[in-house]
């Protein structure tokens, strides 16, 4: 048996037992195994493979390395057993070679495909069914296809297609656990994973914002549009369609002005996609923490209130704890941030005397940028008190 990952890193098992990617006899070989693997059963000509891993050698030499990496790669397989016959794993006929080795094997790339498949025909007649496929399908998606190939040119296309599905897949069964279940917490948390592969991508901001409402989180609800459009504004220079400014627009002025998150994943979320978005740009990132003079909802609503008509447009303030406030300013340098947290401070001590303000700009390049932004943002409220 031969099970076969490749959604995300690759791993292969032949027969329950590993095999590391050191232990292959050559990555010509690694990448041969990867190509067939990939569309099981699928027979591809010789000239072709040929032409996609010695496309600048001449006949005579690209046809001897290939039948030397067909070696590598099945000593690589079976070290021990392919000679006897017992154990081929690569099938080749009339000039055709394919992946289907007649002891079995698995492949999660070819399952992902059959499950998506087989949830979208059942999506009307048993709906359950179909989201339960839908769930398993998901599972399968645990990160993009040879994620660690990104500059073989032969995976962009089968990637980028795999993630539209992966995407797509997001969108149905969030819908499907809300109308078959009416769980609005999975949906949520469904659309949230999805957004780390695309963080632009609308309708997953709208599914979010839909279920929030339906819970009755509406500053949540606000949040997320924010994010919304920015993450719309900075990868496609567009904006929320007007369905997706209606669900906001619609909750009434109280409930939009309120920006109190009472979703803990909320704030996560937003933190976490401002990291993404400083560290695709290699910019550097502020984090700015007030600390209120006393615990007391109408004190924290009238702090926010003001840092957000004080902030620019693409800054977040969000309620940290019942007397402090967290703030984002995405893209902003150690100069940039002396220059926000003066004025910030400014007005707060004119407003709510015995505010504190504490800030750290944070630099994708530095030791610890791999560390997550919440936890940053936790040390730095915990030296305020």
């Amino acid at each position: 048996m031969i099970t076969v990952k490749m959604l995300g890193s690759f791993q292969l098992e032949v027969n329950g037992q590993p095999i590391p990617v050191k232990n292959w006899k050559s990555r010509k070989a690694l990448t041969l195994f990867k190509y067939l693997a990939h569309c099981p059963g699928k027979k591809v000509p010789r000239d072709s493979i040929i032409d996609l891993l010695w496309a600048d050698s001449d006949i005579t030499c690209a046809t001897h390395n290939f039948h030397t990496t067909l070696y590598n790669l099945r000593r690589s397989l079976f070290p021990g057993g392919w000679r006897s016959g017992e154990y081929k794993g690569i099938n080749h006929a009339n000039g055709l070679y394919w992946f289907a080795p007649e002891q079995g094997y698995y492949v999660d790339l070819a399952d992902f495909k059959n499950k998506v498949r087989q949830s979208i025909e059942l999506e009307e007649r048993n709906p359950e069914a179909s989201l339960q496929l839908c769930l398993e399908a998901y599972q399968l998606y645990r990160g993009d296809f040879l994620e660690e190939d990104l500059y073989e040119e032969w995976t962009t296309i089968t990637r980028e297609n795999l993630r539209e599905m992966y995407l797509d897949l997001a969108v149905r069964t969030a819908e499907l656990l809300v109308s078959c279940r009416k769980d609005y917490q999975s949906a949520v948390k469904v659309c949230r994973q999805a957004l780390e592969f695309d963080q632009s991508r609308e309708k997953l901001h709208c599914l979010i914002i839909r279920c929030l409402i339906a819970v009755g989180h509406h500053a949540d609800a606000v949040i997320q549009y924010k994010a919304c459009e920015k993450a719309m504004q900075e990868d496609l220079a567009i904006s929320p369609s007007s369905e997706t400014r209606q669900l906001v627009m619609g909750l009434s002025e109280g409930e939009r002005s309120q920006t109190l998150p009472r979703d803990s994943n909320s704030l996560s979320t937003i933190l976490k996609l401002g990291q993404i978005r400083s560290e695709q740009e290699g910019q550097p990132y502020t984090l700015i923490m007030v600390t209120l003079p006393r615990e007391g909802k109408s004190l924290l609503e009238r702090a926010l209130e003001l840092l957000q008509k004080t902030l620019r447009g693409g800054d977040l303030a969000c309620r940290w704890s019942d007397r402090q406030i967290i703030i984002l300013l995405p893209t902003t340098d150690h100069r940039g941030a002396e220059v926000v947290a003066a004025r910030l401070k400014k007005m707060l001590e004119a407003y709510i005397p015995a505010s504190t303000l504490s800030f750290r700009v944070l630099d994708p390049g530095e030791p610890q940028a791999a560390q997550p932004l919440e936890i940053r943002a936790k040390a730095l409220a915990n030296k305020m008190y």
